[in-house]
C-alpha cells in the first residue's frame, strides 16, 4: 500500500460540481448555481467568479487564460486573470471544450434525435466547421471531453441505464470527421495523455477497463474488476499516471494503481483522511473511517494529479465545503 499526503489543498466556499483541469495545473470548479473558483497549486486562496446562468458545462483553455461556461443562455468566455472581462456567444449550448485560445468546440441539441457539434472562432463567433450526430438514445445527456491529440475532441452521449455512446470528432483543417468508439454499451469519460492518441475508458456497471490504441481500435488491453460489488465498487474516474500506469478511483475506498501492460492492479494508493484502504475482514479492526471522500480525479501531467474532496456529512448538512487537492505519485522504487 502506498500512502501519500496532498502537496497543497485549498478549501472552496461552494460545491465543486463542474470541474476542469488543464496541463498547466489550473483548476476551475463551478457550483450548479454558477459560483466558481479558479485554483492553482501556487495559490494560497481561490480566485472567485460568478457566471450569469446555471452552467451545463465548463472548460479551460490550455494556457489557463480563458474559461468558458455553457448554458441555455449561450456561452460566456471569461478571462481567468480578470473574470469581469467577458463576452458571450448566443445559443442554447449543452457542452464546450477549447481547441485553442481562439477556437472553441460546442455541442447543442437540435432535436430529440440530432446533436450538432461545431468548431467556432471565439472572437467573432463564426462557425469554422460543424457536423450533425445521431443520438441513438434520444435526449441523451451531452458532454464534450478533452482528447489527447490536438484538433480532436470526444463526445459522450449518456442515457443512464439505456447506455452511453462515445464518439471521436476530428478536425482535418476543413471538415469534421466522426468515429464512434465500439466495444461497450456503457462507459464513463475517457482518460488521455496530452499529445498521445491512446486512451483509457471504463465501464463501472460492467466492471471493465480498456485501453484503446485509437478510436478505431485496436484494444490494447482489458481488465476485469477483481472485487465484488459488495466489497469494493469501481468508481467513475480513471487517469493515466504515465505511459505504463493508471490510477483508478473506487467508491469510498482507495485509489488503485494499474500496470497497463498486464492490465492488473499492482497496489493501493491511500490519502489518509480521504481514501481508506480496502477493508480486510480477517483484520481485527476496521480502519478509521475517512472524514471526506473523493468525488473527482484528474491528471495534470505525468505523476501529478488533482482531486476534489467532499466531507461525508455534506449531503446531510447541506453545507458543501469541497477541497481541491494537489498530489504527486512517485513510483520510483515501488513498481
Amino acid at each position: 500500500m502506498i500512502q501519500i499526503q496532498p502537496k497543497h489543498k485549498i478549501q472552496l466556499s461552494h460545491r465543486a460540481y463542474h470541474v476542469v483541469v488543464n496541463s498547466q495545473g489550473h483548476v476551475a470548479a463551478v457550483s450548479p448555481e454558477g459560483a466558481g473558483s479558479i485554483v492553482t497549486e501556487q495559490a494560497s486562496v481561490a480566485q472567485r467568479f460568478q457566471v450569469n446562468s446555471r452552467p451545463s458545462s465548463v472548460a479551460l483553455s490550455a494556457d489557463g487564460t480563458l474559461l468558458a461556461a455553457a448554458g441555455k443562455r449561450g456561452v460566456e468566455i471569461l478571462s481567468t486573470s480578470d473574470p469581469t472581462q467577458r463576452h458571450s456567444i448566443p445559443g442554447n449550448v449543452a457542452s464546450v471544450e477549447f481547441l485553442s485560445t481562439n477556437r472553441l468546440w460546442s455541442a447543442e441539441r437540435v432535436n430529440a434525435e440530432q446533436v450538432l457539434v461545431h468548431l467556432d472562432d471565439i472572437a467573432s463567433g463564426a462557425s469554422i466547421a460543424k457536423v450533425w450526430i445521431t443520438d441513438p438514445y434520444e435526449e441523451a445527456h451531452i458532454d464534450l471531453r478533452p482528447h489527447g491529440e490536438e484538433a480532436c475532441v470526444f463526445l459522450s452521449l449518456a442515457a443512464g441505464q439505456n447506455g452511453q455512446s462515445l464518439f471521436e470528432i476530428r478536425f482535418d483543417g476543413r471538415a469534421l470527421a466522426v468515429t464512434q468508439v465500439k466495444g461497450f454499451d456503457e462507459c464513463v469519460w475517457p482518460a488521455v495523455r496530452q499529445g498521445q492518441r491512446p486512451f483509457l475508458v471504463m465501464s463501472p456497471e460492467d466492471g471493465k477497463l480498456w485501453q484503446y490504441a485509437s478510436a478505431n481500435g485496436p484494444v490494447l488491453g482489458e481488465m476485469v474488476w477483481p472485487y465484488s460489488w459488495e466489497t469494493e465498487q469501481m468508481g467513475d474516474f480513471v487517469t493515466y499516471v504515465d505511459e505504463q500506469h493508471a490510477l483508478l478511483m473506487s467508491r469510498e475506498g482507495p485509489l488503485f494503481l494499474i500496470e497497463l501492460t498486464r492490465m492488473e492492479i499492482v497496489d493501493q494508493v491511500v490519502l489518509p483522511g480521504y481514501t481508506p484502504p480496502t477493508f480486510d475482514e480477517e483484520e481485527a479492526e476496521e480502519p478509521n473511517p475517512p472524514y471526506s471522500t473523493l468525488t473527482y480525479l484528474s491528471r495534470v501531467r505525468d505523476r501529478e494529479f488533482v482531486a476534489i474532496s467532499q466531507p461525508l456529512d455534506s449531503e446531510e448538512s447541506g453545507m458543501f465545503r469541497d477541497e481541491v487537492l494537489f498530489f504527486e505519485l512517485d513510483l520510483s522504487g515501488i513498481v
